[in-house]
């Protein structure tokens, strides 16, 4: 039982490990989820983030310019991983 939960805790630590590091790839992704974000780090946003949900247990980020992720970190993120604008699933219907 062990072996088996140290196994799975590092495949996730990796997992998060890649994710995190995609992020600094400039153009990879244009939207991003902090966990557990602190408040105070939205009165320090760079200028060209834009906010599409912030509470307590996560935000997600958005910005169009190369490099921005940086900014974030600088700002007092943690963790900056990869998310989509709508969600981890998008359950909205695609136009024909």
């Amino acid at each position: 039982m062990g072996n088996m939960l140290a196994t799975f805790a590092a495949i996730l630590g990796g997992w998060f490990t890649l994710a995190a590091g995609l992020t600094l790839v400039p153009g990879i992704t244009d939207s991003v989820l902090i966990p557990f974000p602190q408040n105070a780090m939205a009165e320090n946003l760079p200028e060209d983030v834009s906010i599409l949900r912030w509470d307590d247990g996560m935000a997600v980020l958005y910005s169009e310019r190369p490099g921005y992720v940086a900014g974030l970190y600088k700002s007092g993120a943690v963790l900056v991983l990869p998310a989509r604008k709508s969600g981890c699933i998008d359950l909205r219907k695609k136009a024909a």
